[in-house]
C-alpha cells in the first residue's frame, strides 16, 4: 500500500495532518512486496523525471512459483514485478503522461526483456 501523508504543521514535532491511500496492490504472499519509493534527485524542471515518483513493486514471490503466475514480471496485465512511474501533477508532464478515460491517472507498466 502506498500512502500520501500531508502534515498541516511541519514545524510541530507531532504529525497533524491527513493520510490518503494512493495505491493498493494485492499480493499473494509476504515475499517480495513493494520496495523502494524514490524520486530522481538529479532531475531538474523540464526533465522527463522531474517530480516523478518511482515505486518498485515486487513479484510477490511469483518467480519462485511453478504455475502461470511465474510469468507475472513479464505480463503487462499485472503490476507485480514492475517499476511503477507515478506522476503526482499531470500539469508538469502534459506532453509525456496520459489520463485514463474515467479521469484517473493512468498507470503504465512496462517490462524489459
Amino acid at each position: 500500500m502506498l500512502v500520501e501523508w500531508t502534515d498541516s504543521n511541519i514545524a510541530n514535532t507531532t504529525f497533524e495532518g491527513r493520510a490518503r491511500e494512493l495505491l493498493r496492490i494485492p499480493l499473494n504472499s509476504r515475499i517480495h512486496p513493494l520496495g523502494d519509493v524514490s524520486f530522481n534527485p538529479a532531475a531538474r524542471p523540464g526533465d522527463a523525471d522531474w517530480r516523478v515518483l518511482y515505486v518498485a513493486c515486487g513479484d510477490s514471490g511469483s518467480g519462485d512459483s511453478r504455475g502461470s503466475q511465474r510469468l507475472n514480471p513479464q505480463r503487462l496485465d499485472t503490476l507485480l514485478g514492475k517499476i511503477l512511474r507515478i506522476v503526482p501533477d499531470l500539469a508538469d508532464h502534459a506532453t509525456d503522461s496520459t489520463v485514463s478515460d474515467n479521469g484517473a491517472t493512468a498507470c503504465r507498466a512496462t517490462t524489459r526483456s
